[in-house]
């Protein structure tokens, strides 16, 4: 866990399904979704992240939504 955005790299060399990745600022925002290819050495990278979420490939996530974790309050928004 880290207290302060960072830049972070990620890549899919043994992952065998497309993944859509999310990278959220510490404001909770998306600011930028990136496509995972199965199998790729090529790095995916974004700077200024505090959260990263990795859903199935093509989810409706877009930047500027708005991310709330389980506990936070009462319900769970994406």
């Amino acid at each position: 866990y880290y207290d302060k955005p960072q830049d972070v790299s990620f890549w899919m060399k043994d992952t065998t399904i497309p993944l859509t990745i999310c990278f959220f600022n510490e404001d909770f925002e998306c600011i930028s979704v990136k496509q995972g290819h199965p199998l790729s050495e090529k790095a995916i990278t974004e700077k200024n992240v505090m959260f990263v979420v990795e859903l199935n490939a093509n989810a409706d996530v877009t930047p500027g939504d708005e991310i709330d974790f389980p506990g936070d309050d009462d319900d769970y928004v994406m």
